[in-house]
């Protein structure tokens, strides 16, 4: 599986997020996720590269669910070097 930043902005989304999870239950995966989002962010933003908010959240949710995420947003690049994140360009 893949995470694509364009998943998240196809309305209506119908989607059964707790069967979409891989491995877990949805409410552990969600616990302390504005956190770790925030974490994130800040080590990126510490680092003097941009990151969106968006971004951020995009990122963070690829990291919980342990998906690369496929996107030719350069700026997910940061994401990648400095939090883990897997890309598929």
């Amino acid at each position: 599986m893949v995470a694509t930043p364009a998943v998240f902005s196809v309305a209506p989304l119908e989607l059964n997020f707790e069967e979409a999870a891989v491995g877990g239950s949805m409410a552990s995966r969600c616990q302390g996720y504005w956190e770790r989002t925030g974490l994130l962010r800040a080590k990126v933003l510490a680092k003097g590269f941009r990151a969106r908010l968006a971004d951020a959240l995009v990122a963070q949710w690829c990291l919980d669910h342990q998906l690369p995420l496929v996107s030719r947003d350069g700026d997910f690049r940061h994401f990648a070097r400095w939090g883990g994140l897997k890309l598929v360009v």
